[in-house]
């Protein structure tokens, strides 16, 4: 934000009050034979402003008709009533610097009251500025929240469906080590009973040789091949 170069100075509590402005109490003008005139200017106010330029029109113009009827006595001589137009008008030259001192001091105070306005203004676009980015980071962070949140449900769930695959991986193999084992014995039990046939087998085979021979009864050859084929002589 720009902010003017503009000469230091003090800020005042007060436009008005602290203005060395010390306006006369009154102002009395001698006006021929028909008394005098009072004008008050009392408040040093901005509300009387106008007044108190009126009241400075009024006596010019009466001065300058003082001027103008070239009334010789009146400063021919050092009278009352000379004197007392002298002090009034040097109260009113016066009245004047004081009133220029108090129109540059409104135009300085309004001049500083319009940056102090631009000061507020440009304050208040920061400020909401960075609540609006402060409410953008708190709803990114949000959803960063929620989107970590959904993925370790998901990833809770993955490990348990993997866990219940593995569960039923193992009891599968479980199953067919046991379907296994069972054929293996009931493999070994056929081979055993087969083996125990085998043994008869050959028992009797002998017994029938033997019986053969003791009878001289000759076995023929293919039998005998056969048998030896299938080692049960």
């Amino acid at each position: 934000m720009c902010t003017p170069q503009t000469k230091p100075r003090i800020r005042r509590s007060s436009m008005i009050s602290e203005v060395p402005v010390n306006f006369s109490s009154s102002v009395v003008v001698k006006d021929g034979d028909e008394g005098y005139s009072r004008t008050e200017a009392t408040s040093t106010k901005p509300c009387i402003v106008k007044d108190m330029i009126k009241t400075l029109t009024v006596l010019g113009s009466m001065f300058a008709v003082f001027l103008l009827k070239g009334n010789a006595s009146l400063f021919r001589f050092n009278t009352p009533s000379r004197i007392s137009l002298v002090h009034q008008i040097d109260e009113l030259k016066h009245d004047l610097e004081s009133y220029e001192t108090l129109k540059k001091t409104y135009v300085d105070d309004a001049v500083q009251l319009s940056w102090d306005k631009q000061h507020i203004i440009e304050s208040e676009r920061v400020v909401n500025s960075m609540m609006n980015s402060s409410i953008e980071l708190s709803q990114h962070f949000y959803d960063e929240e929620q989107k970590l949140i959904q993925e370790n449900e998901q990833a809770h769930q993955l490990v348990a469906e993997l866990s219940k695959h593995a569960a039923d991986a193992v009891q599968l193999d479980h199953e067919a080590m046991l379907k296994i084992s069972r054929e293996v014995e009931e493999s070994y039990s056929e081979a055993q009973n087969e083996h125990r046939q085998n043994v008869a087998l050959r028992r009797q085979i002998a017994e029938t040789m033997q019986e053969l021979k003791r009878r001289n009864i000759e076995v023929p050859e293919h039998i005998l091949q056969s048998l030896f084929a299938q080692h049960l002589v």
